[in-house]
């Protein structure tokens, strides 16, 4: 058995031990058979020795320990590439056997045809233990559950960390990293990293990852493969390469449809698990449906992007109409006002406090109405009657009703009992709706029934809001409940409607129109009887 210790200087130069004999001792003494310089190194450190035809390591009593992969022993078994640490910063190679003097290396173009993964199946098979074989999972059922990962995804932090754990599942990787372009600056920034447990301390951000090998693939284009990135002259001479002791090494970019949105970075360390040809090709087979699925992601927050601006736009623009008709009231209102006062008129004076009353009630109304509809709200359900809260709404605006010379009337359902509600949200979504009938109705022979139905054969109730008003054309019929929308002009908000449609919405309920031009509209007002909390 050929045995050697390779250890790597940090001016990048090595140093070879080769075992003549075993057992041989490791110290700082110089007659140990291995003598090293280096202060953290015991006077007599460790002995390498065969047992059953197995190479082991055991520490003496050393000082600061002996690690193996990074993890501290008393007593290790030995294979080729392990890392063996003496102390806090010696490092040794473990060599066995001839070593080849080529290096396995390997590019995929991404715009060749990929491999199937039922192709990619039977290859891994093929190539047995070192490969795909050898890992846990099958490619199939890689690709089922990447698939379900990319289908699923809103959210492209969702898609690389989804498909950096799957990898790891059926890929010897000890560390991974997937970038991402960064669609302001253009640089590739890490958005998902995992590493092994075995590995030790979870690394920084970026950490352990070779910027030479990433570089290298992102302008060539290609999927890259190295077995030693160390004696590879590709990378070899990389300083990225040499301080983070990388061996085996895959990267591949990732494509949307018309440039390279990132990219998939995995290594193997110092580790005995070599990746092979079949890794590569599937890691570029999911790289690039990862980045279709990640340029998809994009195009779909952009858009929620571009809507979220509209729609601030005209919130802003929708307010400040409101606002602006609601002030010029009060201005017209305090002008009235302090011309009874200078006069001494107390018919002027009771005129201009009514307008400023009127108005600031307006205020008031849509500051509550952009409080109930600028934030979601889970329902607060109580057990009321069915009947009770359109029965107060109704008798709240009977003098309003009176006032307009509209008939107002509330026909209960007996039959309705107990229901489950938020009443104090319904009691508002009622009320705007009530009141947008009352508005609608002519100036003569107005008329507005509000009655309750329980549905039969069903869990669910109806509060019916019917009127004999002007009626609603099918061009704003479509508009109904969009939120700054109103047909009242200056005396509407635009917001009233648009509640009443989302507390109805947060109770699983719906509403149903009915209108005719001329004829007068029907609004239905589905709930359901019972609510979560009723189980």
């Amino acid at each position: 058995m050929k045995i050697s210790l390779v250890h790597q200087g940090k001016d990048g130069n090595s140093v070879t031990f080769k075992v003549q004999k075993l057992p041989v001792t490791l110290g700082r003494e110089a007659d140990n058979d291995i003598a090293l310089s280096d202060k953290s190194v015991s006077r007599l450190h460790s002995e390498i020795f065969l047992k059953e035809d197995k190479l082991f390591i055991k520490d003496l009593g050393s000082h600061n320990g002996t690690y193996v992969n990074n993890q501290k022993i008393t007593s290790s078994p030995l294979s080729t590439d392990d890392l063996i640490r003496l102390g806090k910063t010696y490092e040794l190679t473990v060599k066995i056997g001839e070593q080849k003097a080529d290096i396995a290396r390997e590019e995929w173009d991404l715009s060749t045809q990929l491999i199937s993964p039922e192709e990619l199946e039977a290859e891994a098979k093929r190539e047995g233990e070192g490969g795909l074989g050898a890992s846990t999972g099958s490619v199939l059922a890689f690709f089922q559950k990447a698939g379900k990962i990319l289908e699923d995804a809103f959210k492209s932090e969702d898609i690389v960390r989804g498909i950096l754990d799957l990898t790891f599942q059926i890929i010897p990787a000890t560390r991974g990293f997937v970038l991402l372009v960064d669609p302001e600056t253009g640089e590739m920034v890490v958005k998902a990293q995992k590493f092994r447990e075995s590995e030790g301390k979870q690394p920084q951000s970026g950490s352990h990852l070779s910027t030479t090998i990433l570089d290298h693939a992102i302008k060539q284009g290609k999927a890259v493969l190295t077995l030693d990135a160390g004696r590879d002259e590709r990378f070899g001479t990389a300083e990225s390469v040499r301080n983070q002791r990388i061996r085996g090494a895959i990267c591949v970019p990732l494509k949307g449809r018309t440039e390279i949105l990132g990219a998939i970075y995995v290594h193997s360390g110092l580790s005995s698990h070599k990746f092979s040809v079949s890794d590569l090709k599937l890691l570029t087979a999911v790289g690039a449906e990862m980045g279709v699925a990640v340029e998809n992601v994009r195009l779909y927050e952009d858009k929620i992007k571009s809507e979220r601006l509209a729609a601030v736009g005209q919130a802003i623009a929708g307010l400040g109409h409101c606002i602006k008709n609601i002030l010029n009231g009060m201005e017209g209102g305090s002008f009235i006002l302090q011309r009874g006062l200078d006069k001494g008129a107390d018919d002027s004076i009771r005129e201009g406090w009514d307008i400023l009353k009127r108005n600031s009630s307006r205020l008031k109304d849509l500051m509550l109405d952009m409080l109930a509809y600028s934030k979601p709200r889970e329902p607060i359900y109580a057990e009321i009657n069915g009947n009770n809260i359109p029965k107060e709404v109704v008798e709240l605006l009977r003098e309003k009703a009176k006032s307009k010379g509209v008939n107002l009337q509330f026909t209960p359902d007996d039959q309705l009992g107990k229901v489950m509600l938020d009443g104090k949200a319904i009691y508002r979504g009622l009320l705007n709706l009530i009141t947008n009938a009352l508005d609608a109705c002519p100036p003569e022979g107005g008329r507005v029934e509000v009655k309750t139905l329980l549905l039969p054969d069903s869990d669910q109730f109806q509060v019916v809001v019917q009127d004999n008003g002007q009626g609603i054309s099918e061009e704003n019929l479509a508009k109904l409940g969009r939120a700054f929308f109103s047909t009242k002009g200056a005396e509407g908000t635009g917001l009233g409607l648009s509640v009443t449609y989302k507390v109805i919405e947060e109770h699983k309920g719906h509403i149903q129109v009915d209108s005719k031009v001329g004829t007068g509209t029907t609004f239905a007002v589905t709930l359901p009887l019972k609510g979560p909390l009723s189980s």
